[in-house]
C-alpha cells in the first residue's frame, strides 16, 4: 500500500522556518510518479484521505520504471501562499 498520510520529514523544518502551518499553503498542482501502476487505486485512496476533496489540485500520475531502491512513489508539489 502506498502511504501519503504523513508530511515528509523536512516539512516540519519548512513550517518552522517560514512560521506558518504547511497547510496554509495552497497546493496548485502535483506530479506523481509511481513504479507500480497496479497500486494506483491504493494511491488514489490515500491521496483522497490526505487532501480535502474541495481543494484537490491539478494532478498528473505518471508510471515510471524506477525511482531508486525501495522507492514506490515520488510526488512533486507546486504550492503558493
Amino acid at each position: 500500500m502506498l502511504e501519503c498520510t504523513d508530511l515528509p520529514p523536512h516539512a516540519h523544518g519548512l513550517q518552522q522556518e517560514f512560521e506558518l502551518p504547511i497547510f496554509d499553503l495552497t497546493t496548485l498542482a502535483t506530479m506523481i510518479y509511481i513504479t507500480d501502476f497496479s497500486q494506483k487505486d491504493g494511491m488514489n485512496e490515500a491521496w483522497l484521505s490526505w487532501l480535502p476533496a474541495e481543494h484537490l489540485p491539478t494532478r498528473a500520475t505518471i508510471g515510471v520504471a524506477d525511482l531508486g531502491e525501495g522507492v514506490l512513489i515520488e510526488i512533486v508539489v507546486t504550492a503558493a501562499r
